[in-house]
């Protein structure tokens, strides 16, 4: 009896392990761990949230890239020289 008992142990014990290792889930612990997060780029942003960002900048540094063009070229204002009102 003890002997049946014992095997019988041994063999729970064994499946048991069997399923530890080779487990039931489909991600293992080493991709978890590779990406916590993948749905971020950085700490605090998404991929699409931090192409909206460079696009903003990009779109203002145009922007301010043309309104110092036209300052350079003299073409922002009317000239002050003129004692006559320009439209």
């Amino acid at each position: 009896m003890k002997r049946t008992l014992f095997q019988l142990c041994l063999a729970a014990a064994g499946l048991t392990m069997l399923l530890a290792v080779s487990g039931c889930n489909t991600v293992r612990p080493a991709q978890v761990r590779h990406n916590m997060t993948p749905a971020l780029a950085t700490a605090d942003s998404t991929r699409a949230q931090k192409r909206n960002d460079i696009a903003r900048v990009i779109d203002h540094n145009t922007r301010t890239a043309w309104d110092d063009f036209y300052r350079l070229m003299l073409l922002d204002e009317a000239t002050p020289l003129s004692p006559y009102s320009i439209p």
